[in-house]
């Protein structure tokens, strides 16, 4: 029995630093291999982070796709079928009305030729030649030269005088040619309908300037001379046109009779074409 007590003590100090042994290497190991939850969360916070900025970039990226997709797109109207139907409509935005001019002038020349009438001289009948040749600096401002020629003929008024009261015609003033230089000034244009077969493009001018006119009839050979005028251009192309414009020319002649002087002023209108150069690129 006493041995038997001697073995198990025996048996048990032996057994007891190996058991000690095993236990602090078994704990060893698993405080080795635990890991750092501080170290985890971290790694863990850094990757969620990571993930919201790509989402965030992706959304973004969406976003301004998306943008450019509704600026692009058409805008699809239903057509109006009812009088409640007029609630879809929508304010017009940037919508430009007013549109560069077809005919462009700024920085062109303009060569114009036609007939010319005097309209109010009772005593002859005048038709002549007009002549213009014109520089425009922009679309509203340009200056031109303008000369017209004409013949004259007695009236039938002025052929009655001579023929039944024996008065002399060749007394009365008339005005031969003149010469001048005019500012030109277009603040007006648009567009008219021709017969409605055609869209066409007019300007609305005015022509302000002094000049000299040669006259018969007068002491003075040739008077100071001031001009207003206005009228229209159609446009035909970029570069032809048609033209009309009323004229007064007013001036003071020396009588053949007596020294008094008249002041005279004649209405004249004129008909033409215009070309106008250099090319214009088109608009």
């Amino acid at each position: 029995m006493d041995v038997l007590n001697f073995k198990k003590k025996n048996l048990t100090n032996l057994l007891l630093p190996i058991l000690i042994a095993s236990l602090s290497s078994t704990i060893g190991w698993s405080q080795q291999d635990t890991p750092d939850f501080t170290e985890l969360d971290l790694i863990e916070a850094e990757i969620e982070k990571s993930k919201i900025q790509k989402s965030s970039d992706t959304f973004s990226d969406r976003d301004e796709k998306e943008s450019e997709f509704d600026q692009k797109k058409p805008t699809v109207t239903m057509p109006m079928r009812n009088v409640s139907d007029l609630r879809q409509l929508e304010p017009f935005g940037d919508i430009a009305v007013i549109q560069p001019r077809y005919q462009p002038k700024s920085k062109r020349f303009q060569l114009n030729a036609g007939g010319s009438a005097i309209l109010n001289d009772p005593w002859f009948n005048h038709f002549g030649l007009s002549m213009r040749a014109s520089y425009h600096f922009t679309e509203l401002l340009g200056i031109e030269l303008a000369s017209d020629i004409f013949s004259g003929s007695r009236s039938n008024a002025a052929k009655d005088l001579a023929d039944n009261l024996a008065i002399q015609t060749s007394s009365l003033v008339q005005a031969k040619n003149y010469l001048g230089v005019h500012a030109y000034l277009a603040p007006i244009y648009g567009k008219m309908s021709l017969m409605n077969a055609r869209i066409v493009p007019f300007d609305v001018f005015f022509t302000l300037g002094a000049g000299q006119t040669a006259i018969d009839g007068a002491k003075n050979q040739s008077a100071m001379t001031y001009h207003i005028g206005a009228g229209q251009i159609f446009a035909f192309s970029r570069n032809a046109s048609f033209r009309w414009d009323i004229r007064v020319n007013m001036f003071e002649a020396q009588s053949l009779i007596n020294s008094n002087k008249t002041s005279t002023q004649n209405v004249l209108m004129a008909l033409g074409f215009s070309y106008f150069f250099p090319e214009v690129n088109l608009r």
